[in-house]
């Protein structure tokens, strides 16, 4: 498994903590995962069932693509996505 980006919490209890993402669904907590498609190499943020999740301010209702930089807020935690494979940069 390579690393694909980070998700690293700006704003919460855990402030500082990073969350590695890989291929695939990555549970970030009960309320929110993201998925990178190696194919598509596209990163998604996918609401689950619970708390209200924000894009960039917005309400997340279902699977939205995400960038370097957008921000993602649970309940009290904010966090901030940083992609590694993007463009043309990818695992082979």
């Amino acid at each position: 498994f390579y690393i694909a980006g980070w998700l690293v919490e700006t704003e919460g209890r855990e402030k500082g903590k990073d969350f590695q993402i890989y291929a695939g669904k990555n549970r970030i907590n009960q309320d929110v995962c993201i998925v990178y498609d190696p194919r598509g190499n596209q990163f998604y943020a996918v609401p689950e069932t619970g708390k209200t999740v924000y894009l960039n301010g917005e309400l997340l209702m279902k699977p939205a693509v995400i960038r370097t930089e957008d921000r993602i807020a649970c309940g009290e935690e904010i966090y901030e996505f940083v992609a590694f494979c993007r463009g043309k940069k990818r695992w082979k």
